[in-house]
Protein backbone atom coordinates (compact mmCIF):
# COMPACT_ATOMS: atom_id res chain seq x y z
CA UNK A 1 0.00 0.00 0.00
CA UNK A 2 1.17 3.61 -0.55
CA UNK A 3 2.10 5.34 2.36
CA UNK A 4 0.30 8.90 2.68
CA UNK A 5 2.09 11.21 0.23
CA UNK A 6 4.69 12.59 2.24
CA UNK A 7 6.41 15.74 2.95
CA UNK A 8 9.54 16.55 0.47
CA UNK A 9 12.58 18.81 1.06
CA UNK A 10 15.20 19.24 -2.48
CA UNK A 11 18.22 20.71 -1.65
CA UNK A 12 20.01 22.78 -4.29
CA UNK A 13 22.70 24.52 -2.41
CA UNK A 14 24.74 27.17 -3.37
CA UNK A 15 28.46 24.91 -3.30
CA UNK A 16 29.87 26.62 -6.54
CA UNK A 17 33.08 24.18 -6.41
CA UNK A 18 33.21 20.67 -8.07
CA UNK A 19 34.42 17.68 -5.88
CA UNK A 20 37.14 16.30 -6.04
CA UNK A 21 37.52 14.12 -9.08
CA UNK A 22 37.88 10.53 -8.82
CA UNK A 23 41.23 8.85 -9.67
CA UNK A 24 41.27 8.11 -13.06
CA UNK A 25 38.88 11.39 -14.29
CA UNK A 26 40.01 14.78 -15.69
CA UNK A 27 38.87 17.39 -12.98
CA UNK A 28 37.28 19.24 -16.62
CA UNK A 29 34.94 16.06 -17.07
CA UNK A 30 32.98 17.45 -13.71
CA UNK A 31 30.66 19.74 -13.28
CA UNK A 32 31.09 22.99 -11.25
CA UNK A 33 28.83 25.89 -10.09
CA UNK A 34 25.14 25.11 -8.82
CA UNK A 35 24.02 22.49 -10.53
CA UNK A 36 20.26 23.17 -10.09
CA UNK A 37 20.37 25.91 -12.34
CA UNK A 38 21.83 23.76 -15.57
CA UNK A 39 19.49 23.97 -18.39
CA UNK A 40 17.72 21.11 -19.72
CA UNK A 41 16.82 20.95 -23.25
CA UNK A 42 13.17 20.69 -22.52
CA UNK A 43 13.65 24.11 -21.34
CA UNK A 44 13.59 23.17 -17.56
CA UNK A 45 16.54 23.55 -15.30
CA UNK A 46 17.86 20.18 -13.58
CA UNK A 47 16.21 21.49 -10.51
CA UNK A 48 12.74 22.27 -11.75
CA UNK A 49 12.60 18.73 -14.00
CA UNK A 50 12.86 17.37 -10.18
CA UNK A 51 9.94 19.17 -8.75
CA UNK A 52 7.95 17.91 -11.73
CA UNK A 53 8.32 14.74 -11.47
CA UNK A 54 8.58 14.39 -7.76
CA UNK A 55 4.71 16.63 -8.13
CA UNK A 56 3.76 14.22 -11.02
CA UNK A 57 4.17 10.89 -9.16
CA UNK A 58 1.62 12.29 -6.38
CA UNK A 59 3.59 10.55 -3.29
CA UNK A 60 4.39 13.41 -1.86
CA UNK A 61 3.17 17.01 -0.88
CA UNK A 62 4.14 20.03 -2.62
CA UNK A 63 7.96 20.08 -2.80
CA UNK A 64 10.17 22.94 -0.73
CA UNK A 65 13.41 23.95 -1.96
CA UNK A 66 16.40 25.09 -0.18
CA UNK A 67 18.88 27.16 -2.14
CA UNK A 68 19.84 30.98 -3.08
CA UNK A 69 16.02 32.26 -4.04
CA UNK A 70 17.72 34.92 -6.68
CA UNK A 71 19.13 31.57 -8.97
CA UNK A 72 15.66 29.48 -8.61
CA UNK A 73 13.19 32.40 -8.10
CA UNK A 74 12.67 32.20 -11.72
CA UNK A 75 13.02 28.84 -12.75
CA UNK A 76 11.33 26.64 -9.76
CA UNK A 77 7.75 27.25 -9.64
CA UNK A 78 7.98 26.04 -5.93
CA UNK A 79 8.34 27.07 -2.39
CA UNK A 80 11.65 28.26 -2.24
CA UNK A 81 13.86 29.22 1.11
CA UNK A 82 16.79 30.95 0.62
CA UNK A 83 20.14 29.78 2.06
CA UNK A 84 23.47 30.73 0.40
CA UNK A 85 27.02 28.62 1.53
CA UNK A 86 28.63 25.62 1.61
CA UNK A 87 26.62 22.49 1.83
CA UNK A 88 26.77 22.54 5.93
CA UNK A 89 24.75 26.09 5.89
CA UNK A 90 22.30 23.80 3.55
CA UNK A 91 22.28 21.01 5.80
CA UNK A 92 22.02 23.63 9.43
CA UNK A 93 18.79 24.96 7.53
CA UNK A 94 17.50 22.21 6.75
CA UNK A 95 17.88 20.88 10.59
CA UNK A 96 16.07 24.25 11.30
CA UNK A 97 13.41 23.59 8.64
CA UNK A 98 12.76 20.06 9.78
CA UNK A 99 12.46 21.03 13.22
CA UNK A 100 10.17 24.29 12.75
CA UNK A 101 8.14 23.07 10.70
CA UNK A 102 7.26 19.39 10.53
CA UNK A 103 5.89 17.17 13.17
CA UNK A 104 8.63 15.44 15.62
CA UNK A 105 6.90 12.00 14.85
CA UNK A 106 5.91 12.69 11.30
CA UNK A 107 8.24 10.79 8.33
CA UNK A 108 9.62 13.74 5.65
CA UNK A 109 11.47 12.60 2.61
CA UNK A 110 14.88 14.38 1.87
CA UNK A 111 16.23 14.10 -1.40
CA UNK A 112 18.93 16.21 -3.85
CA UNK A 113 18.76 18.24 -7.13
CA UNK A 114 20.47 16.60 -8.95
CA UNK A 115 18.97 13.15 -9.42
CA UNK A 116 16.37 12.73 -12.08
CA UNK A 117 13.99 10.06 -11.60
CA UNK A 118 11.51 8.67 -13.89
CA UNK A 119 7.66 9.22 -11.93
CA UNK A 120 7.34 5.45 -12.47
CA UNK A 121 10.82 4.97 -10.20
CA UNK A 122 9.58 7.04 -7.38
CA UNK A 123 6.47 5.44 -7.30
CA UNK A 124 7.66 2.02 -7.08
CA UNK A 125 10.50 3.28 -4.74
CA UNK A 126 7.38 4.45 -2.33
CA UNK A 127 5.35 1.40 -2.60
CA UNK A 128 8.06 -1.43 -2.56
CA UNK A 129 11.09 -0.42 -1.10
CA UNK A 130 9.74 2.50 1.54
CA UNK A 131 6.48 1.01 2.77
CA UNK A 132 7.43 -2.17 4.40
CA UNK A 133 9.53 -0.26 6.72
CA UNK A 134 7.27 2.74 7.02
CA UNK A 135 7.69 2.42 10.53
CA UNK A 136 11.60 3.15 10.68
CA UNK A 137 12.77 5.78 12.06
CA UNK A 138 15.37 6.66 9.11
CA UNK A 139 14.97 4.83 6.21
CA UNK A 140 17.64 5.10 3.03
CA UNK A 141 18.20 3.09 -0.05
CA UNK A 142 21.50 1.08 -1.72
CA UNK A 143 21.28 0.52 -5.34
CA UNK A 144 22.18 -2.45 -6.84
CA UNK A 145 23.66 -2.69 -9.59
CA UNK A 146 26.46 -3.95 -11.81
CA UNK A 147 28.67 -1.10 -12.92
CA UNK A 148 28.56 -1.87 -16.53
CA UNK A 149 24.73 -1.50 -16.46
CA UNK A 150 25.38 2.27 -14.79
CA UNK A 151 26.05 3.87 -18.17
CA UNK A 152 27.91 7.25 -17.50
CA UNK A 153 27.42 6.62 -13.91
CA UNK A 154 29.97 3.37 -13.47
CA UNK A 155 32.77 4.81 -12.09
CA UNK A 156 30.46 5.85 -9.08
CA UNK A 157 32.07 4.40 -5.94
CA UNK A 158 30.55 0.59 -4.84
CA UNK A 159 30.27 -1.11 -1.84
CA UNK A 160 30.42 -4.86 -1.76
CA UNK A 161 28.56 -6.92 1.07
CA UNK A 162 25.58 -9.32 1.64
CA UNK A 163 22.47 -7.99 3.11
CA UNK A 164 22.75 -9.71 5.95
CA UNK A 165 24.76 -13.19 7.31
CA UNK A 166 24.44 -15.97 4.72
CA UNK A 167 23.34 -14.07 1.74
CA UNK A 168 25.97 -13.55 -1.63
CA UNK A 169 27.57 -10.24 -1.55
CA UNK A 170 25.81 -7.49 -3.99
CA UNK A 171 27.51 -4.77 -5.50
CA UNK A 172 25.79 -1.41 -4.17
CA UNK A 173 25.87 2.26 -4.75
CA UNK A 174 24.60 4.57 -2.59
CA UNK A 175 20.87 6.08 -3.18
CA UNK A 176 19.66 9.83 -2.75
CA UNK A 177 16.49 9.85 -0.93
CA UNK A 178 16.39 9.50 2.52
CA UNK A 179 13.10 9.47 4.89
CA UNK A 180 13.41 10.89 8.56
CA UNK A 181 11.18 11.29 11.72
CA UNK A 182 12.65 14.57 13.46
CA UNK A 183 12.46 13.78 16.73
CA UNK A 184 14.48 10.76 16.61
CA UNK A 185 17.88 12.74 15.10
CA UNK A 186 21.01 14.35 16.30
CA UNK A 187 21.10 17.02 14.22
CA UNK A 188 24.20 18.44 15.02
CA UNK A 189 26.61 15.36 14.80
CA UNK A 190 24.37 14.06 11.71
CA UNK A 191 25.39 17.51 10.17
CA UNK A 192 28.90 17.03 10.71
CA UNK A 193 29.13 13.34 9.38
CA UNK A 194 27.85 14.16 5.87
CA UNK A 195 29.83 17.17 5.59
CA UNK A 196 32.58 14.90 6.05
CA UNK A 197 30.77 12.51 3.54
CA UNK A 198 30.36 15.14 1.31
CA UNK A 199 34.21 16.34 1.37
CA UNK A 200 36.09 12.95 0.96
CA UNK A 201 33.14 11.66 -1.22
CA UNK A 202 35.34 10.63 -4.31
CA UNK A 203 38.06 9.57 -3.00
CA UNK A 204 39.22 5.68 -2.19
CA UNK A 205 37.67 4.05 0.23
CA UNK A 206 41.37 3.96 2.53
CA UNK A 207 42.04 7.53 1.59
CA UNK A 208 38.12 8.51 2.69
CA UNK A 209 38.08 6.53 5.83
CA UNK A 210 41.15 8.03 7.81
CA UNK A 211 39.80 12.06 6.98
CA UNK A 212 35.67 11.12 7.67
CA UNK A 213 37.32 9.10 11.12
CA UNK A 214 39.29 11.88 12.79
CA UNK A 215 36.87 14.55 11.66
CA UNK A 216 34.38 12.55 13.44
CA UNK A 217 36.35 12.07 16.56
CA UNK A 218 36.05 15.76 16.98
CA UNK A 219 32.48 15.83 16.57
CA UNK A 220 31.57 12.96 19.08
CA UNK A 221 33.68 14.74 21.11
CA UNK A 222 31.17 18.13 20.87
CA UNK A 223 27.98 15.83 20.85
CA UNK A 224 29.59 13.78 24.09
CA UNK A 225 29.92 17.64 25.94
CA UNK A 226 26.05 18.32 25.07
CA UNK A 227 25.15 15.12 26.46
CA UNK A 228 26.55 15.73 29.36
CA UNK A 229 24.47 18.38 29.83
CA UNK A 230 21.23 16.40 29.75
CA UNK A 231 22.88 14.04 32.24
CA UNK A 232 23.99 11.32 29.98
CA UNK A 233 26.87 9.52 30.36
CA UNK A 234 29.22 10.55 27.49
CA UNK A 235 29.88 7.20 26.05
CA UNK A 236 29.56 8.62 22.22
CA UNK A 237 33.32 9.11 21.89
CA UNK A 238 34.55 5.84 23.11
CA UNK A 239 31.57 3.79 21.89
CA UNK A 240 31.44 4.77 18.47
CA UNK A 241 34.73 4.36 17.32
CA UNK A 242 35.29 1.12 18.49
CA UNK A 243 31.93 0.05 16.63
CA UNK A 244 32.74 2.12 13.33
CA UNK A 245 36.26 0.65 13.42
CA UNK A 246 34.82 -3.06 13.70
CA UNK A 247 32.63 -1.82 10.74
CA UNK A 248 35.36 -0.75 8.88
CA UNK A 249 37.67 -3.72 8.83
CA UNK A 250 34.68 -6.26 8.47
CA UNK A 251 33.97 -4.46 5.39
CA UNK A 252 37.98 -4.87 4.57
CA UNK A 253 37.87 -8.43 5.63
CA UNK A 254 34.78 -9.08 3.37
CA UNK A 255 32.08 -9.96 6.55
CA UNK A 256 30.88 -6.33 6.79
CA UNK A 257 26.76 -6.63 5.76
CA UNK A 258 24.26 -4.42 5.33
CA UNK A 259 22.75 -4.78 8.68
CA UNK A 260 26.20 -4.03 10.67
CA UNK A 261 25.84 -0.49 8.45
CA UNK A 262 22.28 -0.11 10.11
CA UNK A 263 23.57 -1.02 13.03
CA UNK A 264 26.06 1.61 13.08
CA UNK A 265 24.25 4.39 12.03
CA UNK A 266 21.30 4.13 14.49
CA UNK A 267 24.01 4.39 16.68
CA UNK A 268 25.47 7.38 15.73
CA UNK A 269 22.83 9.41 14.13
CA UNK A 270 19.75 8.40 16.55
CA UNK A 271 18.80 9.37 19.85
CA UNK A 272 19.44 6.18 22.42
CA UNK A 273 15.98 6.46 22.78
CA UNK A 274 14.88 5.11 19.72
CA UNK A 275 17.85 2.44 19.21
CA UNK A 276 15.25 -0.19 19.93
CA UNK A 277 12.02 0.79 18.02
CA UNK A 278 10.48 -0.31 14.87
CA UNK A 279 11.58 -4.20 16.01
CA UNK A 280 14.74 -3.38 16.62
CA UNK A 281 15.42 -1.73 13.46
CA UNK A 282 14.85 1.96 13.61
CA UNK A 283 17.33 2.48 10.47
CA UNK A 284 16.60 0.55 7.64
CA UNK A 285 18.98 0.73 4.60
CA UNK A 286 16.82 -0.75 1.63
CA UNK A 287 18.10 -2.47 -1.57
CA UNK A 288 16.87 -1.52 -4.45
CA UNK A 289 17.31 -2.10 -7.84
CA UNK A 290 15.97 1.41 -9.31
CA UNK A 291 19.65 2.61 -10.66
CA UNK A 292 17.90 6.46 -11.13
CA UNK A 293 18.73 6.85 -7.13
CA UNK A 294 22.63 5.80 -7.86
CA UNK A 295 22.60 8.21 -10.16
CA UNK A 296 23.65 11.97 -9.17
CA UNK A 297 24.72 13.48 -11.86
CA UNK A 298 28.14 14.58 -11.14
CA UNK A 299 30.02 14.50 -14.53
CA UNK A 300 29.20 15.84 -18.26
CA UNK A 301 28.76 12.63 -19.42
CA UNK A 302 26.21 12.15 -16.65
CA UNK A 303 24.15 15.37 -17.87
CA UNK A 304 24.53 14.13 -21.93
CA UNK A 305 23.32 10.82 -20.71
CA UNK A 306 20.32 12.29 -19.05
CA UNK A 307 19.88 15.09 -21.73
CA UNK A 308 19.43 12.16 -24.43
CA UNK A 309 16.11 10.86 -22.04
CA UNK A 310 14.52 13.71 -22.14
CA UNK A 311 11.56 14.94 -24.11
CA UNK A 312 10.95 18.39 -25.50
CA UNK A 313 8.36 20.52 -22.86
CA UNK A 314 5.46 21.96 -25.19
Amino acid sequence: MMPNRLPIIVLAGSDSRPGAAPDGMDPDEMLAGPKGTIPLQNGRCMAAELVHRIRASECFSEPLLLGPKQWYADKVDCEITHVEGSLIDTLRLLARIISERFAGDDPVAITACDILPSVADFQRLLENDYAPHAESVFWWQMVESQPEDMGASSWKPTYHMPLQQGDSPRTLYPGHVVIVRPSALRFQLINRLLELAYKYRNRPLNKRHIGITLGAIRALITQDLMNLREFQLPVLTFVLPYVGLRDFFKYRNGTATLRDHEYFLAKTFLHRRFHHVANNRPFVIAATTLRSFAKDIDTKAELEEVESTLCVSE
